[in-house]
């Protein structure tokens, strides 16, 4: 998360980066505590959307056990709660973790998202795992602008996502048969960007295959304690 799109805001500071920020750009206040375990799962939902919208609003964080009095003034009384500020007044808010989906729909219901770049737009697909349009996409952008080596290099880590091996590798083929440097860069990452799945890979393998082991031992175990006890 960036501290430019979020802050950590005070009773001593709630008037200016709240209320009069919210006059110029809308302020998402943040109620939790450190104990609450719904809130930790709210946060990095609230930090991730922050980034995504690029400053179309502000993340402000306020510790419910340290702000106990504006807490009280603001009469919130469960965690946590997530109140939305604009033009210096509440204008929506929620109580409890609500999925990622239901927050994105109440701001866009106040806050003027800054129009995406292609490339973001490609990226938003891979997240959602929309993998074919999102490759669609890298390759207008590659049509367009065929020495951007960074979105060949995404496409391809979204063609690993989809399971294409033999595509992904096409592509990053092609860029080493080129003599620039950003290429080779681009080239170094993906083979990194493999190794890195690949070991995943071999660890989940390797837990069920233990998993299956465990499972083979205790179910002979049981056989052999049915016998017993017959």
């Amino acid at each position: 998360m960036s501290d430019v799109h979020s802050i950590q805001v005070t009773s001593q500071t709630f008037e200016t980066d709240v209320l009069r920020k919210s006059q110029e750009t809308p302020v998402l206040v943040d109620f939790y505590a450190d104990w609450c375990g719904p809130c930790k799962s709210l946060g990095p939902i609230l930090e991730k959307l922050a980034d995504e919208y690029q400053g179309a609003f502000i993340l402000a964080k306020i510790d419910a056990d340290a702000e106990q009095m504006l807490i009280q003034g603001m009469g919130v009384r469960s965690l946590p709660t997530v109140v939305l500020f604009k033009d210096g007044q509440p204008a929506d808010h929620f109580m409890g973790a609500l999925p990622e989906g239901e927050i994105r729909a109440m701001l866009d219901k106040h806050v003027e998202r800054a129009e995406q770049s292609p490339v973001e737009r490609a990226e938003a697909l891979v997240e959602a795992g929309e993998y074919d349009e999102a490759i669609a996409l890298y390759q207008l952008i590659t049509a367009d602008d065929p020495e951007n080596y960074d979105v060949y290099l995404k496409m391809a880590q979204a063609l690993l996502k989809k399971g294409d091996l033999a595509s992904a590798e096409a592509i990053i083929e092609r860029l080493r048969g080129t003599t620039d440097p950003r290429a080779v860069v681009a080239s170094k990452r993906f083979w990194n960007y493999r190794g890195v799945l690949d070991r995943a890979a071999q660890k989940r393998v390797g837990l069920h295959r233990t998993r299956a082991t465990l499972a083979r031992y205790c179910g002979a175990r049981h056989d052999e304690l049915t016998v017993l006890s017959v």
